[in-house]
């Protein structure tokens, strides 16, 4: 069944954005009386169309949808150019990331013009939002800005704070250790730098604030693997502590 984030649900109403309307009713010809899939505010229904345009959908039960990590995610990401960039946004909101801060490093090749950065940041919310349709999220993660990595501070870490450093000893922080003493329901972020990798005073900057270093392991990973990666561990091991599991 077609899975939608509504605009609004009022008086058991659900009312959508123009994008997924024409999606409804022109693309996938959903006609009146047909069940779609609904998530609001983090909640799960079941609906049924009763008008096609504009496009209204009454709510007939919650579906007990539960696809969302219990613990909120974070990813610091340095952008890379291409197809590979709309690659890391798909595959970490299907992984369960609630929140992504893009981030400018010294050996960040991407840079955007201040001018466009409100432009981009839509297009790539544009992407999250249609990556979180297909994989049934019950919340849409959210770009939260492009950031120098010197703006970085304290406010915005979470309570678990990662950093994928090459330069540390494999056998002494692999990831899978250092995940397994995240506790329920606790906030966690992860840094991946851009292809190039962090510089030793980048590293150093961050390590400061709170972010703690671990290794991927014995290979050298591309940015892009090193993000789908990171974040697969870090799901399969918060899923695993997961009570209902």
């Amino acid at each position: 069944m077609p899975h939608y984030f509504a605009n609004s649900i009022v008086d058991n109403i659900a009312t959508f954005t123009l994008d997924d309307e024409h999606h409804i009713v022109d693309v996938l010809r959903m006609k009146k009386n047909d069940e779609i899939n609904i998530a609001f505010q983090g909640v799960g229904y079941v609906g049924k169309i009763i008008n096609e345009k504009p496009l209204k959908v009454q709510i007939l039960k919650e579906n007990n949808l539960n696809t969302e990590l219990k613990n909120e995610v974070t990813l610091f990401y340095c952008p890379i150019k291409g197809d590979k960039f709309d690659l890391v946004l798909q595959k970490a909101c299907e992984i369960g990331v609630s929140n992504i801060y893009l981030v400018i490093s010294e050996r960040t090749v991407v840079r955007f013009d201040k001018n466009i950065i409100s432009k981009k940041i839509h297009r790539f919310q544009k992407i999250i939002d249609s990556s979180a349709s297909q994989c049934m999220r019950l919340k849409k993660p959210i770009i939260k800005g492009i950031i120098n990595i010197g703006e970085i501070d304290k406010s915005i870490l979470c309570q678990y704070n990662f950093l994928a450093n090459e330069y540390v000893n494999q056998s002494l922080k692999p990831p899978i250790g250092l995940f397994s003493n995240i506790q329920p329901n606790s906030s966690v972020s992860i840094f991946v730098g851009p292809e190039g990798g962090f510089s030793l005073n980048e590293i150093k900057f961050l390590e400061k604030l709170g972010f703690v270093s671990i290794s991927l392991g014995k290979r050298i990973l591309k940015s892009d693997t090193a993000v789908i990666y990171l974040l697969s561990v870090l799901s399969f091991l918060l899923e695993c502590s997961d009570d209902n599991l």
